[in-house]
């Protein structure tokens, strides 16, 4: 797996066809893993470092979120870029629960980290 720093090429992007598919949730984590595993790019958005800094969580978290959580809700579409928006539910590598947002580019092998949530009551 490649991680990128500067996102700035991805943000970019024209949206395609193919881009505004709806995965299905198992489809989107098998993706997900995949590409976490190896296969592919994560590229985390300047959102989500943010939110790491202020939330007192890090990469290794949103990787062990990504590779172990799990897809409960359907996918929002952001309407702004037309890309399928998958929330991951999982657990920190302290124990504590955090939701991870990315946004998938199939085609490319792509995932890109949107943010990063904690739940209430962490």
């Amino acid at each position: 797996m490649r991680v990128i720093v500067n996102s700035t090429l991805i943000n970019h992007r024209t949206t395609t066809r193919e881009d505004m598919k709806k995965l299905s949730k198992p489809a989107a984590l098998k993706i997900i893993r995949g590409i976490c595993r190896g296969n592919g790019t994560v590229i985390p958005t300047n959102h989500v470092r943010e939110r790491m800094a202020q939330r007192q969580f890090d990469f290794q978290d949103v990787l062990h979120v990504l590779e172990s959580g799990v897809i409960q809700k359907e996918p929002d579409l952001d309407v702004k870029t037309g890309k399928w928006s998958y929330r991951i539910e999982g657990m920190a590598l302290d124990g504590e629960s955090l939701h991870v947002c990315v946004a998938i580019y199939e085609e490319e092998n792509i995932i890109v980290v949107l943010t990063g949530i904690q739940p209430r009551g962490r």
